[in-house]
């Protein structure tokens, strides 16, 4: 009985541990840096820190356009979906 909680805990653990990471890659950072922590510290603690970081903009959006289901608007320059038939930044049609 104590050994199936405990193996129950550990996995609990470990998958908050990969939410925390994919937090953190969300926002730009390192998922294993996001992981690591979490499965150190604890999953809680990985997860508000997170919750706290800013987010690397730069970084989401490099990761946006080399995904190729987003692109540029060639006037405010924001990110939109390549399907977008308006920039919702700027209101105009992509393109012009």
């Amino acid at each position: 009985m104590r050994l199936a909680l405990f193996s129950a805990g550990v996995v609990v653990w470990v998958l908050l541990a990969m939410l925390a990471g994919k937090q953190w890659y969300a926002k730009g950072y390192r998922y294993w840096v996001g992981c690591i922590l979490a499965l150190v510290a604890t999953p809680v603690v990985a997860l508000l820190v997170g919750a706290l970081l800013a987010e690397r903009l730069e970084i989401v959006e490099r990761r946006l356009l080399a995904s190729g289901d987003y692109k540029r608007c060639q006037r405010c320059k924001d990110v939109i979906p390549k399907r977008a038939g308006m920039c919702r930044y700027c209101g105009r049609e992509p393109g012009c």
